[in-house]
């Protein structure tokens, strides 16, 4: 124990001090939302929409671009997030549970709107698909607004949409790749 506190202790003086030179922000909080979920499938059966949940925590570091400006900022937000995908098939309603962890590259406009890309790492926790690899990754593209309640309380919404990079099929022959389109709202308590 003795050995993991002086480490600690230096990193969290670099890091707040950090944070005090470039006037940065630190976030945490919850996000949950519904999306609509569809495949993007090579083979001929067609698919279809279908509903899923969404929802977990979030962090976020930000700040300022440049020293003065006070309408342009940028930030790079984290998840932990359980996720729904799937699709509507021939066959029947497939869906796919995930543990997702997006890293979102932001930026703010005028205060209150933003938008901005990134990545979604997605680990399967369970399928009513089967042969399906255990990973995913996505991209992401998103906008939304916060407001203020208090002080250090901001009210979030993201309109989120993901796009599958990898084929989730363990079948070489057949070609799946996730689509979602995501409504989230939350709340972000502003930790410094």
């Amino acid at each position: 124990m003795k050995k993991l506190l002086l480490p600690l202790i230096i990193f969290n003086f670099i890091f707040l001090s950090l944070t005090e030179l470039y006037s940065l922000n630190l976030k945490a909080g919850v996000k949950g939302g519904m999306g609509i979920n569809w495949t993007q499938k090579s083979a001929d059966d067609d698919t279809g929409a279908i509903i899923g949940a969404t929802g977990g925590t979030a962090f976020e570091i930000g700040g300022p671009i440049g020293q003065q400006n006070e309408f342009i900022a940028w930030g790079l937000e984290v998840n932990a997030l359980y996720q729904e995908r799937g699709g509507e098939f021939i066959t029947g309603n497939g869906e796919v549970r995930y543990l997702g962890v997006p890293v979102i590259l932001k930026l703010d406009f005028i205060p209150i709107y933003y938008m901005g890309m990134g990545l979604n790492y997605q680990k399967k926790i369970s399928s009513t698909i089967s042969n399906l690899k255990e990973n995913n990754l996505e991209f992401i593209m998103l906008i939304g607004f916060d407001t203020s309640i208090t002080k250090n309380l901001d009210f979030v919404f993201d309109f989120r949409f993901y796009a599958g990079l990898l084929n989730y099929s363990a079948d070489p022959s057949n070609t799946i790749k996730t689509q979602s389109i995501e409504l989230l709202f939350g709340v972000m308590y502003k930790i410094f």
